[in-house]
């Protein structure tokens, strides 16, 4: 079972370690099997996607054309086949590292088509708690507060409790002792 320290701080005073906390969780409660820290890197922004085309020299490529705000339009090319015009997305930016895939991000050449930066799905941000879904995160879905004032603000300046903490807690001690959770 996932535990987000998130979450527990809204209900407990919570300033302790990550490891502490697996440590006293485990000697007094219930065994902590891993932690997973999550941090969103501050290259990864929210962009609005104003158009999309095929790309011309590739079947699964989509050409598309986003807003960036007071930096003008921008052109990403994705293989997500769930990308739709009129919709906000998180957008890696050039230069951007993602740990959760491992992979730097640099602006390039796509079958002669330029891709300024990447969409992401959450799968690449960390994100796996929603890991049945697959494709691009459309942000509208679980956001309704976005505007386009938002655009070019780093995900995690707009919404810092993405940055977090997972605890991984033995289901069996949970299953047999719910006590334990209280």
């Amino acid at each position: 079972m996932l535990f987000s320290t998130n979450l527990l701080k809204k209900y407990i005073s919570l300033d302790i370690a990550p490891q502490d906390l697996m440590s006293t969780m485990t000697l007094h409660a219930c065994e902590v099997e891993h932690i997973t820290e999550r941090k969103i890197p501050d290259l990864v922004v929210v962009w609005y996607v104003l158009s999309t085309m095929k790309h011309p020299n590739a079947d699964t490529l989509t050409i598309c054309q986003l807003d960036c705000g007071a930096h003008g339009q921008y052109q990403i090319c994705t293989a997500a086949d769930n990308i739709k015009s009129d919709i906000f997305v998180p957008v890696a930016l050039p230069g951007c590292y993602l740990p959760a895939i491992d992979l730097t991000i640099w602006a390039r050449q796509m079958r002669g088509e330029d891709s300024n930066g990447m969409i992401c799905a959450k799968v690449e941000l960390g994100i796996s708690e929603d890991a049945d879904q697959h494709g691009i995160w459309i942000m509208d879905e679980d956001f309704t507060d976005l505007t386009k004032e938002d655009l070019w603000v780093s995900l995690t300046t707009k919404y810092p409790w993405l940055d977090n903490t997972i605890l991984d807690v033995d289901n069996k001690t949970i299953t047999n002792r719910p006590d334990l959770t209280g």
